[in-house]
């Protein structure tokens, strides 16, 4: 009996050897490293613009820019029109869309809004505009499964009308395909790293749990100065405070997914306080001289480490698992699963593995008898 089990291990051997390794983003070649300095460039351009008021020629003139920057970057970049009504106002205003396609149909959303109110907007948001155009050089030439869909709204300072206009544009299948959202706003001043996210008790849907759990690991890794506003989410305790914004507080174009059910999370330092609480934002004092191209670099980072973890996760593909964020699993941080909400039982399912099963249960009953 054992000497017809050999042929049949050694099979079973080869195959699991020949199984390939999970697929691993890398986001970095040598030659593509994040740039604070580059993406500080941007911010002078921007701004050198004039003010960006919603519906404006300077507006305008700001997508045309960012638009072909991206083609330079070698992203696909369309400009997306749409009209605004405030009920005081009405006015047409458009987002720039870049697209690196991926091979598969999974999508990570990277936004930023380019409009400002008040001045020359260099912190809120030309630095988060900056950075997104950084990094669409930076991973123009990254193989990865995901498309990275680069977005810039316009008409985000008078309520978010780009980013609701982008995502009702979408059909449900294409929502559906987002695993996450990850915006870029305000990153150009503060010392302390503030994540805007939605938690308990809000009227809109949660930023899921695992995605909060992959900045938290972040801010571990790099040590940062983060703290949030609670200590758990959904009944996980992250073991860590993080500063953030909690319930919807930090208005951003992440809300926008988050009201259609897509997970999303906002980059974001602080403390930089509004002008009418004795800070600089939307005034005129928001200036170039204000931005710390350190900030800037850090933000890179901290979106490109996020979207590594967002890409090493593994999908659970089942049938009626809603949006595909949540048919993610984590297992990191000290073994732990967070936001397992289905069954896994993919390593049995594959043929590979049902007849390694088998085997194994006749090689133990053989050696039994054996025995």
């Amino acid at each position: 009996m054992l000497r017809m089990l050999i042929p049949a291990l050694l099979f079973l051997v080869t195959s699991l050897h020949a199984i390939p390794p999970a697929e691993c983003a890398t986001l970095y070649s040598p030659n593509s490293e994040f740039s604070g300095s580059k993406a500080f460039e941007h911010i002078e351009k921007l701004t050198a613009t004039g003010k960006r008021f919603a519906g404006s020629q300077n507006e305008k003139e700001t997508a045309r820019y960012i638009y072909e920057t991206m083609l330079e970057c070698g992203i696909t970049a369309t400009i997306q029109e749409f009209n605004v009504d405030t009920g005081d106002n009405k006015f047409r205003s458009c987002n720039v869309i870049g697209v690196k396609k991926g091979s598969s149909r999974q999508t990570i959303c990277l936004t930023a809004h380019y409009d400002s109110v008040g001045g020359v907007g260099a912190v809120d948001n030309a630095s988060g505009v900056g950075v997104l155009l950084e990094l669409a050089r930076v991973l123009a030439a990254f193989g990865c499964r995901e498309s990275l869909i680069f977005v810039a709204f316009g008409a985000e300072e008078t309520g978010l009308h780009g980013s609701r206009y982008y995502i009702s544009t979408l059909e449900e299948c294409v929502k559906d395909d987002i695993v996450a959202a990850v915006n870029i706003d305000t990153v150009g001043f503060g010392q302390r790293f503030e994540p805007g996210y939605v938690a308990e008790g809000a009227k809109l849907k949660q930023t899921p749990f695992w995605l909060l759990r992959k900045v938290y690991g972040i801010s571990k890794d790099m040590d940062l100065d983060t703290e949030m506003y609670i200590s758990a989410v959904n009944g996980h305790h992250l073991g860590r405070k993080l500063y953030g914004y909690c319930n919807g507080q930090h208005r951003s174009d992440h809300i926008a997914f988050l009201e259609k059910g897509i997970p999303a999370v906002s980059i974001s330092f602080g403390p930089a306080l509004y002008s009418d609480q004795g800070g600089f934002l939307h005034s005129e004092s928001d200036t170039p001289d204000k931005v710390s191209k350190q900030n800037l670099k850090l933000a890179g980072e901290i979106a490109v480490s996020l979207i590594e973890k967002i890409t090493n996760i593994t999908p659970v593909p089942l049938q009626g698992a809603g949006n595909l964020g949540e048919r993610y699993f984590i297992a990191e941080h000290e073994g732990e699963l967070y936001g397992m909400k289905y069954v896994i039982g993919v390593a049995l399912a594959v043929s590979s593995g049902a007849a390694a099963l088998i085997i194994v249960l006749l090689l133990i009953k053989a050696l039994k008898r054996a025995g």
